[in-house]
């Protein structure tokens, strides 16, 4: 467990590798990215639950505890100007991950509700409570067929996404995903 940001700040150095080896990983799961969040948006009280198999880090859940709406929320570092905060996980320690996470949360007696937003529609967090659905990320429905769409757009947008089209290209399959999940678990308290 990590409460204090001096330690978190020192665990970037293992969390970040082990990050970038876990696909698909966005910028907002990174720890650069949820450090700087803490650094500069953070409250309340930090709740970061780290997961070792052999000596070896396995799992980061970046949380924290603070008051919101007259209750005691546990929430995902990075809420509110991210997308996809899923936790990193090994894909063969997950379901034992979910284990620990949900003996420690009936543990903890200072949490009514863990309100986590931005979360793909396949976390491995689903397990742990009821999904509700959150705002989706950004897209445009089309009422035509692709090909008659583009052709009626300007010369100049069909540039512009054509470039665009071959730099996606490059990118990481994150970038395709369409739709966030939210989990909201209850104390049992």
């Amino acid at each position: 467990m990590i409460t204090d940001s001096g330690r978190l700040r020192e665990s970037g150095t293992e969390w970040s590798p082990f990050a970038r080896k876990l696909p698909p990983e966005t910028p907002f799961q990174m720890p650069e990215w949820l450090l700087l969040w803490w650094k500069h948006l953070g409250g309340g009280e930090l709740r970061v639950m780290a997961f070792r198999e052999n000596g070896d880090l396995a799992g980061v859940l970046p949380l924290f505890l603070h008051q919101w709406d007259g209750r005691r929320q546990l929430t995902l570092i990075g809420s509110g100007i991210s997308d996809y905060l899923d936790p990193s996980f090994a894909l063969e320690c997950t379901p034992h991950i979910i284990d620990r996470i949900l003996e420690e949360l009936s543990q903890w007696s200072d949490w009514d509700i863990c309100d986590w937003q931005d979360l793909s529609p396949d976390t491995p967090l689903a397990a742990l409570g009821t999904r509700v659905k959150d705002s989706p990320c950004s897209f445009i429905p089309l009422d035509l067929p692709f090909e008659e769409y583009m052709a009626s757009r300007p010369k100049d947008l069909k540039r512009n996404l054509r470039r665009s089209k071959e730099r996606r290209k490059r990118s990481p399959p994150w970038l395709s995903r369409s739709r966030t999940t939210r989990m909201r678990i209850s104390s049992p308290r």
